[in-house]
């Protein structure tokens, strides 16, 4: 997936481009990040997001119920949490993508 491409996925479901290297949703803006994460597949090359002056970070995952990229929770009986829907989910709730 290329940057162009990340950006087009996250504007489908709601985030609007600032530059290549942001992006809002609401009143939140997020950094874009690109890079070689080591996964249970091997290394593969993905982009993520993190909150601008902030260290949350997203997941790889889909919100099931509106779209959303999600973070990572808080809650340590979950690994996902929906911003959007303020929902948190279970690893195997969710669509993973890359």
């Amino acid at each position: 997936m290329s940057r162009r491409e990340y950006i087009e996925f996250l504007t489908a479901r709601g985030y609007q481009p600032v530059n290549k290297n942001q992006v809002k949703l609401g009143m939140a803006t997020f950094d874009i990040h690109e890079g070689d994460k080591n996964t249970a597949m091997g290394i593969q090359h993905s982009f993520w997001l993190t909150a601008a002056n902030s260290n949350v970070k997203t997941t790889h995952a889909v919100c099931p119920r509106c779209g959303h990229v999600m973070v990572k929770s808080d809650l340590e009986e979950y690994q996902h949490l929906c911003e959007n829907c303020d929902e948190n989910f279970y690893g195997i709730e969710v669509k993973q993508y890359i």
